[in-house]
C-alpha cells in the first residue's frame, strides 16, 4: 500500500515539473491564448475592489470595463466636483438651473442659462449680487481670475419666477482680462421664501470655440 502511495506522489511531482517547465518556455502570446493564465497575467492592470471602493495601482488609468456596479459616495462627489461639458443642469430644493452656452466679449463674460422654478407655491429670483464667474481654475501657468455680475443684466435683474414657470436668458458678468480660457466656473444663488439655493457650475472649455466680439 505504501509503495502505491509513493508511486502516486512521484508521478504527481514529475507531472508538475513538466508543466512548470512548459509554462516557463511558453511565450507571452501563447500564454494569452489560455483564459486562465491571461487573467493572472493582466490582473495587476485591473482595479482591485475593496469593500465597494476601487484601488488603482499607481500610474494606472481607470478602465471603464472594470468600474464598480454601484459607485461609492466619494466617487459621486468627485464626479460632481469635476469640470463638465455643456449643457450642465443642477437642482437644489425644487429649483433647476441649466447652463446652455457661454460667450466672451470685450465687455462681458456671458452665460446662457435657464432657471426653472419647480416648486408649488414659492416665487424665486436670481440673486445677482451673489454671482461670480471665474476662469482657468487649476491651470498651470495661469492665474485664476474671477469677476462679478455686470450692472447691466436685463434678462434677470428684478425678474421674479413664479411657481411652475421658468426664466431663460443671458447672465452677464464683467469681462475677463484673459480670453484664452481652459475652464470657467459660475457661482450663483437663487432666493425665495424657503431660503437661498447655491449653485456652482464647472465648465470644461477645452473643446469650445470662442468668438471674442
Amino acid at each position: 500500500m505504501s509503495k502505491l502511495v509513493v508511486g502516486i506522489l512521484c508521478s504527481t511531482m514529475v507531472f508538475t515539473g513538466i508543466a512548470l517547465a512548459a509554462a516557463h518556455n511558453t511565450s507571452d502570446a501563447e500564454r494569452g491564448a489560455f483564459d486562465g493564465r491571461d487573467v493572472v497575467r493582466v490582473m495587476y492592470d485591473k482595479p482591485i475592489s475593496i469593500e465597494g471602493s476601487i484601488e488603482l495601482p499607481e500610474g494606472k488609468l481607470k478602465n471603464p470595463d472594470h468600474r464598480p456596479s454601484t459607485p461609492n459616495r466619494d466617487n459621486q462627489d468627485q464626479q460632481r466636483s469635476a469640470f463638465q461639458t455643456l449643457p450642465i443642469t443642477q437642482t437644489n430644493k425644487g429649483v433647476e438651473v441649466t447652463v446652455q452656452a457661454v460667450r466672451l466679449t470685450k465687455d462681458h463674460t456671458d452665460f446662457e442659462i435657464t432657471v426653472n422654478n419647480k416648486t408649488d407655491k414659492e416665487e424665486v429670483k436670481l440673486y445677482l449680487a451673489g454671482t461670480k464667474a471665474g476662469a482657468n481654475h487649476g491651470i498651470k501657468g495661469k492665474t485664476y481670475e474671477t469677476v462679478v455680475a455686470a450692472s447691466h443684466n436685463p434678462d434677470f435683474k428684478d425678474a421674479v419666477i413664479k411657481p411652475g414657470k421658468e426664466r431663460h436668458g443671458w447672465l452677464y458678468n464683467k469681462a475677463l482680462t484673459d480670453k484664452d480660457v481652459q475652464n470657467l466656473t459660475l457661482r450663483l444663488s437663487v432666493h425665495g421664501k424657503e431660503g437661498k439655493r447655491e449653485f456652482l457650475f464647472k465648465v470644461d472649455c477645452k473643446d469650445l470655440k470662442f468668438r471674442t466680439l
